[in-house]
């Protein structure tokens, strides 16, 4: 598989002889370059995915994400000074959540949970395909208490700490 410009997204092109009347069925598997062990054995743990073909001789599979991978983004809010300032005033309903901006679209997280001693946190699920992350933190889902920041988030996921 390739990764010509160094995102994780790797694409093949395989060729595969079959009855252009029956359904492709397929499904992904690791091959690592070295001796590790891998759940599964490497094998997705998806059921098998299937290719119909509607009897075209000639056809590409849509894009797809191995099943088993998922890029982490888990960020960290240390609100003792936002507390301090009476920025964010939790004992009075105030909330923080992580607005993010994935390829242009926006979304929020729900609610960051309480840990300890005024630490906030979340972990957010990014899709492989999305390539541009930027946050901010907000309070009461409108109100920015940052300014936008980019991230890079990779397979082996990102801890970010807000202060």
């Amino acid at each position: 598989m390739e990764d010509p410009d160094g995102d994780s997204i790797y694409t093949a092109k395989i060729l595969v002889k079959y009855d252009p009347e029956v359904p492709v069925e397929y499904k992904f598997k690791i091959l690592p370059n070295r001796n590790i062990s891998l759940p599964n054995n490497g094998w997705e743990s998806v059921q098998n995915r299937i290719l119909d073909v509607n009897g075209r001789k000639k056809i590409k599979a849509p894009y797809i994400e191995f099943g088993d991978i998922r890029r982490v983004a888990r960020f960290i809010v240390d609100a003792k000074n936002l507390i301090s300032k009476k920025v964010f005033l939790p004992l009075k309903g105030d909330i923080l959540q992580i607005e993010l901006n994935l390829d242009g679209k926006c979304t929020l997280t729900d609610a960051l949970t309480a840990s300890e001693n005024s630490i906030y946190e979340t972990a957010v699920m990014i899709p492989l395909k999305v390539k541009k992350i930027r946050y901010r933190l907000v309070k009461n889902i409108n109100i920015p208490l940052t300014d936008w920041r980019d991230i890079f988030v990779g397979i082996r996921g990102k801890i970010t700490n807000i202060k």
